[in-house]
């Protein structure tokens, strides 16, 4: 009887698993039917993820940048005017940083400065330049694609030595018509209206500078005969590069899938067809409109997406060190009140990804006793690496003399930034017993300068002689027999000294000699400009003045010394027998100026455009500064 009652219970769990297994089919087919209908065809779960949309101008293009979109849920897309897109974390822009601090500094916050830069070229058929004298009669025709590039190309006019009026140039926008804009430059550039100068500002990667390297045209150089502390007002975020461009009519572009760009091939620097081109290497970046919390209407869950999105686009760039150096350098422009706090932001993401990222390199770094290296060069040296810095070429020689060397190793060893070499036996243009430094290091060659660029701390000077703080020598990693070049002052030399206080050695900079100048005052002669008009346009006069001049004593001698009273400082004062004077103002001798104000000599002020005249003027009585805010040389 158990046995029975016990079959028929095991009969009845089989029927019933067999009905629950054929509901459940005719569910999943349901379900299926449902899934084939084509409104239901989309993936509905992805549809939720989050979306970030780059959004550039059509003619900025970057191959760093386009291969973003092999990311999910990553887009780029062009737009005319920044303005016209909605506002939301979701959007981001690129740009130049020249247009970011023009036009939205204020406006946007940074997520990111990008890997390939955009580079200052100028084109020519002819022989033009950029100098001209006050009898040359000729108007040099410059044409440009954008405003920024006018823009760009007036503040380097501006910066020129030889810089007189813009009545000298004429600035001519050219028109993109139907054939596009590769078609207009080949046809209209120099042929049809016979420009002088054409302005490419833009990345190499470009298209255009494809097509413009195919021709024989010339680059124009503009970096030779430059006021630098014009240049860096101007341009307060730029970097100057070596390029070097073969003049060859035949230009192979190749593709480099394992590096951030595609680029040209170039022939050896040693033919006679290349030009060795200093350069404006001006950073792009990826900005974000700055954002009203009490508007945000995004979920958590969705900006927690878009946070992993951001950090997709920092780790795709990586360019934490370019990170950290412009959060410095915003800093230190808002020291000086040239920016305000809202002004040249990173988001919060950014500056904690930089952070985190610099750290777990540094620990890395200290991991090894000697990051740099010192290479010494003597008479039993490679023969190959002999030759090399035997032919090297200087190629600027200011207040720190700059070479180039036509490669990267020694010893087959590579050279990077921050390497020391040391020449036992004078070779070319380099001294015996005498170190120097690595600064910049490129496509088969690098590039040496003679002196360490430093600028002091707290550090008073005696004399000659200055003692360094801690912080100066761990700034720079100076030890003894360095060579520097003091910002403000001249060249000296690292050397130890014992301190009178406690007896101890520390280490000091001993300037350089300077030739004693007649401190009993003497008449000199200086070629003045006066401004006088004619029927149509402003002109400059030379005339001799016979002006009596003696070197300053002390800083009160000076005219310009604590007239800036918009941030705490010192400057405008004496300097070995020389007043210091706003940069834009021509120095007649020691303690005198150009007091004739015209386009090529003016004071230039913090918050003015490099030409406008009257700016400080305007500034001695406007209540949002505290007098004019002269600009001193070595701007930040």
């Amino acid at each position: 009887m158990n046995n029975i009652f016990l079959i028929i219970i095991i009969a009845l769990l089989i029927l019933f698993i067999m009905y629950c297994k054929k509901k459940h089919k005719k569910n999943e087919d349901f379900v299926a039917d449902i899934f084939n209908e084509p409104i239901l065809s989309h993936n509905v779960i992805e549809s939720k993820i989050a979306q970030i949309t780059i959004y550039k101008k059509e003619y900025d293009i970057s191959e760093k940048l386009n291969r973003l979109v092999n990311h999910n849920h990553i887009e780029i897309t062009n737009v005319q005017n920044f303005n016209l897109v909605d506002n939301g974390p979701d959007k981001l822009f690129y740009t130049d940083i020249i247009s970011y601090n023009k036009n939205y500094k204020d406006k946007y916050d940074i997520l990111t400065i990008c890997t390939i830069p955009k580079v200052l070229l100028l084109f020519s058929r002819n022989d033009s330049d950029l100098t001209l004298t006050p009898l040359d009669d000729r108007v040099i025709r410059i044409a440009y694609l954008y405003e920024i590039d006018k823009e760009i190309i007036k503040n380097i006019i501006k910066s020129q030595k030889s810089f007189i009026t813009f009545n000298k140039y004429e600035f001519i926008q050219i028109e993109i018509d139907d054939n596009g804009l590769i078609y207009t430059i080949e046809e209209n550039l120099f042929n049809l209206f016979n420009y002088d100068i054409f302005v490419y500002f833009n990345t190499l990667t470009n298209p255009i500078f494809g097509e413009l390297s195919k021709k024989n045209y010339r680059l124009v150089p503009y970096l030779d005969d430059i006021d630098k502390n014009i240049l860096n007002i101007s341009f307060p975020f730029y970097r100057k590069k070596i390029y070097t461009m073969s003049r060859l009519s035949s230009y192979e572009r190749y593709d480099t899938s394992n590096t951030d760009t595609t680029e040209y091939k170039v022939s050896d620097f040693n033919d006679v067809n290349n030009i060795v081109y200093n350069s404006l290497h001006i950073d792009n970046l990826l900005m974000i409109k700055k954002q009203d919390v009490s508007t945000q209407r995004y979920s958590d869950d969705i900006m927690k997406d878009l946070h992993e999105n951001y950090n997709i686009v920092l780790e795709h760039f990586n360019e934490y060190l370019k990170i950290n150096y412009y959060l410095v350098k915003g800093q230190e422009l808002r020291k000086i009140g040239d920016l305000k706090e809202d002004e040249f932001k990173f988001m919060d993401i950014a500056e904690d990804w930089s952070y985190e990222k610099q750290n777990e390199v540094q620990q890395i770094i200290e991991g090894f006793e000697n990051n740099e290296k010192l290479f010494t060069i003597t008479n039993l040296s490679d023969v190959i690496d002999m030759n090399y810095f035997n032919t090297a070429e200087i190629v600027s020689n200011t207040d720190v003399i700059s070479y180039r060397v036509n490669t990267e190793t020694i010893d087959n060893m590579p050279v990077k930034e921050g390497d020391e070499i040391f020449f036992s036996n004078k070779l070319g243009p380099f001294e015996a017993n005498k170190k120097y430094y690595v600064e910049d290091v490129g496509n088969n060659y690098i590039i040496l300068e003679d002196s360490i660029k430093i600028e002091l701390e707290n550090e008073e000077v005696n004399g000659n002689l200055i003692r360094l703080s801690i912080t100066t020598i761990n700034k720079y990693d100076l030890e003894i027999n360095d060579s520097v070049y003091v910002l403000n002052y001249r060249k000296g030399l690292v050397v130890p000294r014992k301190d009178d206080e406690d007896d101890t050695e520390k280490l000091y900079i001993l300037l350089e000699e300077i030739e004693e100048d007649n401190l009993g005052g003497e008449y000199i002669t200086v070629k003045v400009q006066e401004g006088c008009d004619s029927s149509d346009n402003q002109l400059y006069n030379e005339k001799d003045l016979q002006i009596w001049d003696n070197p300053c004593l002390k800083n009160e001698d000076c005219p310009f010394y604590l007239k800036n009273k918009n941030y705490p400082n010192q400057r405008g004062g004496c300097n070995n027998g020389y007043c210091e004077f706003p940069v834009g103002l021509k120095r007649l001798g020691k303690r005198l100026y150009n007091q004739v104000i015209n386009e090529n000599n003016h004071p230039i002020c913090g918050g003015c455009s490099t030409d406008d005249i009257n700016c400080c003027e305007r500034q001695e009585n406007n209540i949002n500064y505290n007098g004019p805010d002269y600009i001193f040389p070595d701007y930040i």
